[in-house]
């Protein structure tokens, strides 16, 4: 037997077995021990709700937690006579804990009404879950009437049980009080048998019901739904089937929606007849499609949220797939969005949301779809396209209608958008596939200007399997130890001799060295930068302490730090590292970007004076590339300034000098030290050091190397000599 017709069948049989006694008052539920209840549920949220709800009862006594353990534990304690098992929980999964509560419950001979809940239906006619004891299942979002329904229906079943040990006149009164109604038809269709229930949801005063045809009130096609499961070649497939809704009539000619299950009994002069449990869920139906409504909507905009999107999308590609049909996805994102939201308040950007999305909506087919995804996403599902030149003329539609500007008030609000396609079944035969290469396409438009609609193509896919295989290969790098950091001296202009050195990342790959410009940009984007610059920094560490402890030569070594890089975890990070070596002071320096200096100011300022109180020396690193004032360069604790090697280059130009003299001047108003770097001829060196340059770095003196090879460069002077420009 079914779970979903377990219980009508249990309360139908004893209905009719009481048939000729008299009617009984029923017992109170307060005559009885109150209801125990465990509700086993992870989701705070939901078990609050339901926990609420079920509280209201005075009936009831609830207990709520929210891991399987704990709830065989709760049993173990106390045996209860309702469990809402969440199906999906943390450590132990709800089916486990369901099976072996049911084992508990049977060892201890105590009659358990077991509930799953769960997130998709699951086959009531599955024998797996009636052998975990499973005796019901509701499914999510869990509403009030369906915690009413069980807990309604646990108390009619409990009354069963009671009746079967000799308590017939209580489950006959527990009958007459039930919120659901019962009805007893026999083989002809007239009524047998009524309860107060279904006399209150057919609108008919006591006894009215008696001797009345099922016709009377299941009309049309709903009557076939009706003939179909008192056919007596049917039966028992159709006493196993599930709940089905009926619209019927009232005695008062109003129209009611009931939810109705079906159980054939026999009697001892009646023969074959059919039990029907209903019950009234015209309320129920109207608040769940509200609610379905709300759960498949984007609040804001009324649009199709992603949920109903992907509904609406795979039948779309299945009409597609059955019909020859091509389809195409546009992914549409809106440029300065973000910056109307940050200037004006988010109801600026509702606004702007808002009026987007009208627009978009004027420009779709009935056929057609236009999701609000979330934020400033939205996807349109073109129903039927001739091919990509079609999806490429809508998708400029939308294009177009997003670059209006925005009226609101006394504002004009402008934004713009950047649009993929992907067209089946050329991008994609699956959704997933789609929406990826839809995806891949737009985010191409952002990295190349924005504003602009592209199809996806397989080159895209490439680029894209490319990044993939470079993150995943540069996470095993991190993993393998294969980034090493070659070392370029840095010399003193007066005294000839090596000061300290640039730590310059490497990538020892499948014995191949590879330069940071190939790898730098993708540990960016991944966000392994930053246990990559971390790395770096104990890398450089260490070896200080190893010159130093073996040679007896502490040289100051920079280490490079990008944006994402430069935060208080890297601040944390160093203070680790130092103590673990017991570095000199200044021995470790940092170089930052400009670019890092115009943004998150407080952040990047506090950062620089936690790690100046430690002994980091701090330098601006490519100075003259970015866009550092005077005032501000004087509020950062910095200690030197490095000349970018693109004005040392060029110093012919005069242009170019000219920024190079100024950098030097300005590194003298500020007393900060000066470093060249991308020094290769004498020429550059000469006149970097009449202009009184303290430092300078390059090929002139020598390319980066492994540490080994540095530390012999130490403590010797570098004597310039004319010999095919380098310096020996």
């Amino acid at each position: 037997m079914s779970l979903s017709t377990t219980a009508a069948g249990t309360n139908a049989a004893a209905l009719v077995s009481v048939k000729n006694m008299d009617r009984l008052k029923m017992f109170s539920p307060g005559g009885l021990e109150k209801l125990s209840v465990l509700v086993v549920e992870d989701d705070p949220a939901i078990q609050e709700l339901m926990v609420s709800f079920i509280s209201n009862d005075p009936h009831v006594a609830v207990r709520a937690v929210s891991t399987g353990e704990e709830a065989i534990e709760a049993f173990r304690e106390k045996s209860y006579d309702l469990v809402f098992m969440d199906v999906i929980l943390p450590g132990m999964l709800g089916t486990l804990a369901a099976r072996d509560i049911s084992k508990l419950a049977a060892e201890r001979g105590h009659w358990l009404y077991l509930t799953y809940v769960t997130l998709s239906p699951l086959d009531p006619d599955d024998l797996t879950l009636v052998e975990r004891g499973v005796c019901d299942v509701i499914t999510k979002p869990v509403l009030p009437p369906s915690l009413t329904a069980r807990i309604a229906t646990i108390r009619e079943l409990e009354s069963a049980r009671r009746y079967a040990l000799n308590m017939e006149m209580r489950m006959r009164s527990m009958i007459e009080q039930s919120i659901d109604g019962f009805m007893l038809f026999s083989s002809d269709d007239e009524v047998l048998e009524a309860n107060r229930s279904a006399e209150l949801i057919l609108s008919a005063e006591p006894g009215q019901l008696i001797g009345r045809k099922a016709q009377e009130f299941i009309h049309g096609e709903q009557q076939k739904e009706y003939e179909g499961f008192n056919e007596e070649s049917s039966f028992s497939v159709h006493r196993q089937a599930h709940p089905i809704q009926l619209e019927i009539y009232r005695l008062d000619g109003t129209k009611c929606l009931i939810e109705a299950r079906f159980s054939e009994v026999h009697l001892p002069k009646e023969g074959r007849c059919l039990a029907v449990a209903f019950r009234d869920v015209t309320e129920k139906v109207e608040y769940d499609n509200a609610i379905n409504y709300v759960a498949s909507h984007d609040p804001l905009t009324r649009l199709p949220n992603r949920r109903l999107m992907q509904h609406r999308l795979a039948q779309t590609i299945q009409l597609a797939k059955r019909h020859n049909r091509k389809m195409a996805l546009l992914f549409i994102d809106l440029d300065g969005f973000k910056m109307v939201n940050d200037t004006y308040g988010h109801a600026a950007g509702d606004k702007v949301l808002l009026e987007i999305s009208h627009r978009f909506k004027g420009l779709i087919r009935d056929s057609d779809t236009v999701c609000r995804q979330g934020g400033d996403e939205f996807v349109v599902i073109l129903a039927e396209i001739e091919g990509e030149d079609d999806a490429m003329d809508v998708a400029k539609r939308f294009s177009e209608a997003a670059c209006k500007p925005v009226q609101d008030q006394n504002r004009l609000y402008q934004v713009g958008a950047s649009i993929g396609i992907a067209s089946f079944p050329d991008a994609g035969e699956d959704a997933e596939t789609l929406m990826r290469h839809a995806d891949m396409a737009m985010y191409h438009v952002k990295e190349n200007g924005k504003g602009a609609v592209l199809s996806f193509s397989t080159a895209m896919h490439e680029e894209a399997s490319r990044k993939i295989q470079l993150e995943n290969a540069l996470h095993e790098a991190l993993r393998n130890k294969e980034f090493v950091l070659h070392y370029q001296p840095q010399i003193c202009f007066k005294t000839g001799q090596l000061v300290g050195v640039e730590a310059l990342i490497r990538w020892m790959h499948e014995g191949e060295l590879i330069y940071p410009d190939n790898f730098i940009a993708a540990a960016e984007e991944s966000g392994l930068i930053v246990p990559i610059g971390e790395w770096a920094c104990s890398e450089a560490a260490r070896q200080i302490d190893f010159w130093r402890k073996k040679y007896g030569w502490s040289p100051s070594i920079s280490v490079n730090v990008t944006a994402n890089g430069f935060t208080g975890r890297l601040v944390s990070h160093l203070k680790a590292v130092l103590e673990d070596y017991r570095l000199p002071e200044n021995s470790l320096a940092l170089e930052l970007t400009e670019s890092m200096l115009a943004t998150d100011f407080d952040g990047t300022l506090s950062c620089m004076h936690a790690l100046q109180a430690m002994g980091v020396s701090i330098s601006l690193d490519d100075f003259g590339t970015g866009y550092s004032a005077m005032a501000q360069l004087r509020r950062y604790p910095l200690s030197a300034l490095k000349i970018d090697k693109s004005f040392i280059g060029n110093l012919s130009d005069r242009r170019d000098a000219a920024i190079a003299e100024t950098v030097l001047m300005i590194a003298k108003s500020l007393n900060m030290k000066t470093v060249a770097e991308g020094v290769e001829t004498r020429e550059q060196y000469e006149w970097l050091k009449e202009k009184g340059c303290d430092v300078w770095q390059g090929y002139l003196a020598s390319a980066p190397k492994p540490p080994d090879q540095v530390v012999w460069m130490y403590p010797n002077e570098f004597n310039l000599r004319k010999q095919g420009g380098k310096v020996t």
